[in-house]
């Protein structure tokens, strides 16, 4: 039944409602025209990649897409300091960068400075925001630069796989394009957050120095 609706980002309907004979119940959460396609979420909204690989189509109407930093094993600390797939995201629109994102880089490079990485911790798990705005600002230039090494890793990479889809014979592979056209999405955000990164790191760097 589902697939008679749209799938959107931001949807206006929902189908989370059983009778007595488990026939599904769709409800509109917002009014919608008589001639407006009906649309619903089928989750994942951060992680498009997930929704190719699961359902075989794209969403192009996420806000935000997840920054694929990945951990292996997290520790509880680190999930507590914002380790979230669904929390660590870039903005598609300007390249932002959520706050989770950086506390998780942060929380892993003051593993040299296990007594700051402590304090760090316990400010952020007490709400001690100005202890924490404190330990942010100080590793703002090292935050940045480890992230924007990871942005340029992704990005490498992302050239790599486009290159190998273009050499490629489309009729052969239906599918193909439609992961081009996911991997151009994505290019494009994580190249709107390299370009945030470089402004930050060229003002905490020239910060710095003035501060000498």
């Amino acid at each position: 039944m589902h697939a008679v609706y749209n799938f959107q980002t931001g949807s206006h309907i929902a189908c989370d409602r059983y009778d007595d004979n488990q026939n599904c119940i769709v409800r509109l959460k917002e009014d919608v025209q008589a001639d407006q396609p009906l649309r619903m979420s089928y989750g994942m909204p951060t992680n498009p990649a997930r929704l190719v690989a699961t359902f075989g189509f794209f969403d192009e109407s996420p806000p935000a897409t997840y920054c694929k930093i990945l951990a292996r094993n997290p520790s509880k600390k680190l999930v507590d300091v914002g380790y979230d797939t669904a929390r660590m995201v870039f903005y598609t629109e300007d390249g932002g960068i959520s706050e989770e994102c950086f506390d998780v880089v942060l929380y892993n490079l003051l593993e040299k400075l296990p007594d700051v990485q402590e304090t760090f911790y316990q400010a952020h798990m007490t709400g001690d925001q100005g202890t924490k705005m404190e330990i942010q600002r100080k590793y703002l230039l090292e935050t940045c630069t480890s992230l924007k090494l990871h942005v340029d890793g992704v990005l490498r990479e992302l050239e790599l796989l486009m290159q190998r889809i273009d050499g490629e014979d489309m009729s052969l592979h239906p599918r193909l394009p439609m992961i081009r056209r996911h991997n151009e999405c994505v290019r494009e955000t994580f190249s709107k957050v390299k370009g945030r990164l470089d402004v930050m790191i060229r003002n905490e760097t020239e910060r710095r120095r003035n501060e000498q």
